[in-house]
């Protein structure tokens, strides 16, 4: 089985999840968040909290083991070096929007622009896609998408993130 492990900024909470659907942990959870009271408490005793650099320090020395490592980004609000997305290892972020029909949600807060032009987007999935040096631009694995029947921001941002997860949970199913 390849080695997995899973990074993040924010609460970690779609790790749980995921892990919790699939019933595999990852190998290694890290984050850049070095505030405890906002990550989930169900990741307390299983992340590495280190610095940006940390990460990619981190990520290049796992480069060099043999065996697969995929590695997943879950609201990891940095950018990977291009150093980093060159190595070895199969990275993958998830993304809160149908890229491929919608490249203009392509970035930083996908979520509030599909909500500001609501009535253009009559479908809204997430999509996970491989990691490559320009931001969400690579090669998409897989897309989750339902038709957009939201009439409010909590509903976007509920839609969104239920569609991240069954984007992951397909895509990791035949990883893992």
């Amino acid at each position: 089985m390849p080695r997995w492990v899973a990074l993040f900024s924010q609460t970690g909470s779609e790790i749980v999840e995921i892990a919790e659907h699939l019933g595999v942990w990852p190998s290694r959870i890290l984050t850049n968040n070095n505030d405890l009271d906002k990550i989930n408490p169900k990741l307390h005793n299983k992340i590495n909290i280190m610095s940006h650099n940390g990460i990619e320090e981190t990520l290049e020395y796992m480069d060099e083991f043999t065996g697969t490592t995929i590695v997943t980004l879950h609201g990891y609000l940095r950018i990977l070096s291009t150093r980093v997305c060159k190595t070895g290892l199969q990275i993958y972020n998830g993304h809160p929007a149908y890229i491929s029909e919608y490249p203009e949600l392509k970035g930083k807060d996908p979520q509030e622009r599909t909500w500001e032009n609501i009535e253009k987007y009559p479908l809204i999935g997430s999509t996970v896609h491989k990691v490559v040096a320009e931001v969400d631009s690579g090669e998409l694995e897989r897309e989750w998408i339902v038709e957009n029947t939201c009439t409010s921001k909590e509903e976007v941002y509920n839609t969104l993130r239920k569609t991240s997860l069954e984007a992951w949970l397909y895509f990791l199913k035949g990883k893992l």
